[in-house]
């Protein structure tokens, strides 16, 4: 497929193959981050991103927030959809200078997950007016940052497990321990609250776990027989179950640890486990950090 979607994208069209996206300054800390994700070896869901030029040139064509994207940038986006398996999608936005070295805009702007092949375009279009939604104004004007953004789009993984990988602990900074958050279903079970994840430490030195949380996870969300995402309960013997196994704790290990070395600095990663493939979803610096303990 990779080879497949590079002919049919072009730098002109400002769309791009997701695992030869270029660097942040053209399609965001979000999308570059999966080259660091390439250079380590690591899975994930192949897809194309829109760059951030593509968002200049839609402004200068007058578009604003809450209009459709223009025809052009349409016609390239359906073209490059067409080599991409699946009927569902995930939607990213990717900020100019986003979760760069000294700031992060980690959850600033839209994600749109479960979205169609007919509804990708609007999709685009909710994530670049997400660049002018109101903490995220306040915060690019107070950081001197562009309000260009780039679009991820991949096919949605259907995980029987998401969570997030850190490389170091971030309240702390220790960097003895790997912490691991996990729970059934997809991530937005966590991010929107719903439930409490699992949470594992990890040992940097051998990958072996010094502590683990299982918690009660209610519900979980998945993508039901019409496509749409729906919750769903989980019976009590599933819902206080491990979410990870030792193989795949040891799996997350290596392959944070792997990312972490080829980006030079603590990683934030989220991951899936789909029919037991691991697959990784992003992967960004951590900022911010404080000063590490004795």
């Amino acid at each position: 497929m990779g080879s497949e979607l590079r002919k049919a994208t072009t730098n002109e069209a400002h769309v791009l193959p997701l695992s030869a996206a270029g660097a942040a300054e053209a399609v965001g800390g979000k999308a570059a981050g999966f080259a660091i994700l390439a250079d380590a070896g690591l899975d994930f869901p192949d897809g194309f991103v829109l760059s951030a030029e593509a968002h200049r040139h839609a402004r200068g064509l007058g578009w604003t927030a809450g209009t459709p994207i223009p025809a052009t940038t349409s016609a390239a986006v359906s073209e490059a959809l067409a080599f991409l398996p699946g009927e569902a999608f995930a939607v990213r936005s990717s900020a100019i200078a986003e979760d760069g070295a000294s700031a992060s805009f980690a959850g600033q702007f839209e994600t749109i997950v479960g979205v169609n092949r007919e509804d990708i375009a609007t999709a685009i279009a909710e994530c670049w007016g997400s660049a002018w939604n109101g903490r995220a104004l306040a915060y690019r004007t107070a950081e001197r940052k562009e309000h260009a953004m780039a679009v991820i789009v991949q096919p949605l993984v259907d995980a029987d497990v998401s969570g997030v990988v850190v490389t170091v602990d971030p309240i702390t900074g220790d960097e003895r321990t790997l912490l691991v958050n996990a729970s059934f279903g997809l991530g937005e079970a966590v991010v929107s609250g719903l439930v409490t994840p699992d949470e594992y430490r990890i040992a940097r030195a051998d990958g072996c776990v010094v502590a683990a949380m299982i918690e009660a996870k209610e519900l979980e969300i998945v993508r039901g027989l019409d496509g749409a995402l729906e919750q769903r309960e989980l019976p009590i013997e599933r819902s206080t179950a491990a979410t990870l196994d030792a193989e795949q704790l040891r799996a997350l290990w290596q392959g944070a640890l792997a990312a972490e070395a080829v980006l030079g600095r603590p990683a934030d990663l989220e991951f899936a486990f789909a029919d037991g493939r691991l697959l990784w979803l992003q992967c960004r610096p951590l900022t911010a950090l404080p000063t590490k303990e004795d």
